[in-house]
């Protein structure tokens, strides 16, 4: 499982920090400080308040405002230098006895699978749960390369918090067929701040290792201790396994040793029944769980399918007693931190009034978006309790900045000052896989809230700007959540298509010169709107333009723009709307005396590029779209053909089409709507037909015939 191991340790980074660190975080302290526009710089930090920072460099305070940084790391910034090896590689023929059952074996399954990146031959980690809490993770790895991409092999990635453990490399080194030896100089190793498209602040660190000589053909083997001294919950003791991968798994393993008191929970998912049974074998102070596999299928990626999280065969496990005892926990660090002070109340009367909100909801819309917008997501996180469950609300308001749980306590708190009951509740996001909810596991990467009114209850995320009330991500939804103060766990259903869409009202006329002039005009809801809000953000001016132009020529070379209207793509509160002017020179085709038009929109559907599918078919979200075309025709022509309208409906998708003459004016218009997300496998092939009967319709032609 080592490339998915990897990738989940890597891109986790921020997951295993917010959820795992606790480290202390006195002031003055020395910190490692980046600037958006200047070199980075060791100082000490002294304190922050309205806004700013002051930091002591060089005997002299200095005050930064919190825009002009984009990281704090906590300790000084650590040295990093450049992988070494010991040397051209050592021969030592006994030492090398034991790696040449493995270029065998390669060799073996080399024939077996000969497109594969690399065979990873012994996947291996033990758990170790001591009586006083602490506990080890051991792993053991050996793979071969065998395209340059599996070399990344040969690189490990993982969060390091120096308060609460340490990481000890056993062994690491590369093994050439002829028996060349190159061992890791314990040098090449990483030690560097977490590096993430957001701000940061922390003292947690990544701890990275390189093996020399990274060939084709070679073996890679390391082998490292996770040394846990100091757990943030000494009666919270969980993890994963995953028991294959996007290459070959030769032999993997798994082994769980607990003390005898302790209960072991666990759950597997697409796991054989043989490899899902442990070998369980009992000590006198220990228990230990055993999970072996060979050769269990390997993923061969398909275009839109489900998450590797979902597919992989995968097992959980905790000893935690119950969900109650890990709510509980979690609640006693939130609780008092939803507190409603003076200034809060001040702030909230402040956002109620300017926004002019009379009722309970536009109450709540006027905080959400004013929460969105002013709250930047910058975090820092100190110890357990800030880690997992944010910092109390007047900090956040203060600071100006909070990341997803502290922007959804302060969130929270605004609104019971309007008389609005809301709890953060914790979520995995789509398309980061299922969250395990069988046994009392945390598994979450994001915060949100949930909103209880007297007639509904709504879910609302803070965190990402600009959704519009009441929409939110569609990766909050498909999902389960936990609610720690409810003590419950839910599920965020998918909402209506019509919440996610993208809908367009076109008027035009037809010239006797071929030239079609229209006028489009455009309104989106969900993640249609958020996501053409940021990109009108991202594009003014002449930019803007540009890209328009080079839409438009990609539905007719030649496309004039004529005139681009955008409104409201900096106002949250407010819908999105565009509006389009521009001429299709010469549009129609000529056959003689008849005159052939179709419709400018078309539906491309790359998901149905398969023949078959090994895995469901995945869409991201529901969604609707919508056209309507009103275009007036000269009157000098007779329509010669229509097309007929269809209607199109099966439990995933649903699509209308209808052509109408009104006079020398042509209607058409269509909706097409993913009603489910999850198409199974075993109904791909009529999926498939059903889409391909929407594209034909979409090419369909109106022939016209000059009087």
């Amino acid at each position: 499982m080592l490339k998915f191991r990897v990738l989940i340790l890597l891109a986790a980074v921020m997951l295993s920090f917010v959820f795992f660190t606790g480290c202390e975080k006195p002031v003055p302290v020395p910190v490692n400080v980046e600037y958006r526009d200047k070199p980075a710089e060791n100082q000490t930090l002294l304190k922050f308040k309205n806004g700013q920072f002051t930091f002591e460099k060089d005997g002299k305070k200095v005050k930064v405002d919190k825009n002009d940084i984009s990281e704090i790391t906590f300790g000084e910034k650590q040295g990093q230098d450049g992988v070494t090896t010991t040397g051209p590689g050592t021969a030592d023929e006994k030492e090398f006895e034991q790696y040449k059952k493995y270029f065998d074996l390669a060799k073996e399954l080399q024939v077996k699978y000969p497109d594969v990146e690399g065979i990873q031959l012994h996947d291996e980690a033990t758990w170790v749960l001591n009586p006083d809490g602490t506990r080890k993770y051991h792993v053991k790895f050996i793979g071969i390369i065998l395209k340059p991409t599996a070399k990344e092999w040969g690189t490990m990635g993982h969060y390091l918090d120096k308060s609460r453990f340490k990481i000890d490399v056993i062994k690491g080194r590369t093994i050439t067929p002829d028996g060349k030896i190159y061992d890791m100089d314990p040098n090449s190793i990483n030690i560097s701040k977490p590096s993430s498209g957001t701000e940061f602040y922390s003292r947690g660190e990544v701890f990275t290792f390189t093996l020399p000589n990274l060939e084709v053909g070679n073996l890679v083997e390391y082998e490292y201790v996770v040394d846990y001294f100091n757990p943030f919950n000494k009666d919270i003791f969980q993890g994963n396994w995953y028991f294959s991968s996007m290459s070959p798994i030769y032999y993997s393993k798994l082994t769980i040793i607990i003390p005898s008191d302790k209960k072991l929970q666990f759950v597997t998912r697409n796991l054989d029944d043989k490899t899902a049974k442990p070998k369980k074998t009992e000590k006198d102070e220990t228990v230990e769980y055993v999970w072996e596999s060979h050769e269990l299928p390997y993923i061969v990626k398909e275009i839109m399918m489900p998450d590797l999280g979902d597919v992989l065969p995968r097992l959980a496990f905790t000893t935690t007693p119950s969900w109650d005892y890990l709510m509980e926990w979690s609640n006693s660090l939130i609780k008092d931190k939803i507190e409603v002070t003076p200034e809060i109340e001040k702030k909230v009367n402040e956002i109620v009034m300017e926004a002019n909100a009379q009722t309970t909801e536009e109450k709540l819309a006027a905080i959400y978006h004013w929460v969105q917008k002013n709250i930047k997501y910058i975090s820092i996180k100190g110890d357990i309790s800030t880690g997992w469950t944010g910092h109390p609300a007047l900090e956040t308001l203060t600071n100006g900045y909070g990341d997803c749980i502290d922007k959804s306590i302060l969130f929270c708190t605004m609104l019971k000052v309007v008389g609005i009951e809301a709890d953060p509740i914790s979520v995995l996001t789509r398309g980061s896989g299922t969250a395990v909810r069988d046994i009392p596991f945390m598994e979450a990467n994001h915060a949100i809230t949930e909103v209880f009114l007297k007639d509904k209850t709504l879910i609302l995320d803070s965190t990402t700007p600009p959704f519009r009330y009441p929409f939110f991500p569609t990766s909050d939804k498909g999902i389960t959540y936990v609610n720690e103060i409810k003590k419950k766990i839910g599920f965020i259903p998918d909402n209506p298509p019509v919440d996610n869409g993208w809908f367009k009202d076109t008027t035009g006329e037809l010239l006797e010169d071929g030239n079609l002039n229209l006028v489009e005009e455009w309104k989106y809801t969900g993640d249609y709107e958020f996501s053409l809000k940021l990109t009108f953000q991202s594009y003014v001016g002449e930019i803007r333009t540009q890209v328009f132009q080079n839409f438009l020529n990609s539905m007719s070379p030649g496309a004039v723009l004529k005139d681009l209207y955008v409104k409201n793509e900096e106002e949250i509160a407010k819908p999105l709307e565009t509006k389009i002017t521009y001429t299709l020179p010469n549009y129609p085709v000529y056959a003689q005396d008849l005159v052939i038009f179709r419709i400018p929109v078309s539906y491309y559907f790359d998901e149905i590029s398969l023949d078959k599918r090994k895995f469901d078919l995945v869409y991201f979200s529901v969604e609707e779209r919508t056209n309507k075309f009103t275009i007036n025709f000269p009157k000098s022509y007779k329509v010669e053909y229509l097309p007929k309208s269809v209607h199109y409906k099966s439990e995933f998708v649903e699509y209308s089409g209808s052509y109408k003459i009104q006079g020398n004016t042509l209607v058409f218009e269509d909706s097409y709507k993913v009603l489910k997300t999850v198409v199974p496998k075993e109904k791909y092939l009529a999926h498939k037909d059903l889409l391909q009967k929407i594209s034909k319709f979409t090419q369909e032609q109106v022939f016209f015939s000059k009087k």
